[in-house]
């Protein structure tokens, strides 16, 4: 299982350094609108929450880390919320910890999630149709049914 967390981080640092490459597309934006770790479009990534040392065990450090992922970020600040290429690669980068973590976990992750996003009707909605997108869609390489039941039951429960 330490391993699992391991490669989970490792492809998360991977998958947030792929894409800082080539073009970025963000004429007419300003550094302000997307600054979060830099001002540039390829580095909109948030750093992960830290895990306090008294969680030792790597399943209970991932668990950890995917019910707190959000933490960092202000979901009332609107310019970054309704950010899509923002918030599709910071929730892309979530779901790939998510397979390491346990059930109960996710699920707290996926309702802590909703719960956050719903500080407008607009966030909330985004990250539902990001949910949809990545764990519902047949094309998508991310699909997974038990994911997305887990996912749908928290945005109802909300």
């Amino acid at each position: 299982m330490k391993h699992h967390v391991i490669i989970s981080i490792a492809a998360l640092m991977t998958l947030s350094a792929c894409g800082s490459k080539g073009t970025s597309g963000s004429e007419g934006q300003t550094p302000v609108d997307l600054a979060v770790t830099t001002d540039s479009m390829e580095n909109m990534v948030f750093p992960l929450p830290q895990i306090p040392s008294t969680i030792s065990k790597p399943e209970d450090q991932i668990g950890f880390i995917v019910i707190h992922f959000w933490d960092n970020f202000d979901f009332s600040d609107k310019e970054k919320s309704l950010n899509l290429t923002f918030m599709e690669r910071n929730f892309v980068d979530y779901l790939t910890l998510i397979p390491a973590a346990m059930t109960e976990d996710r699920r707290m992750a996926f309702s802590e999630l909703i719960k956050r996003a719903s500080v407008y009707p607009e966030t909330r909605s985004l990250i539902i149709g990001l949910g949809e997108k990545y764990l519902n869609d047949p094309d998508s390489p991310m699909k997974n049914a038990e994911y997305y039941v887990d996912f749908a039951e928290a945005a109802k429960g909300s």
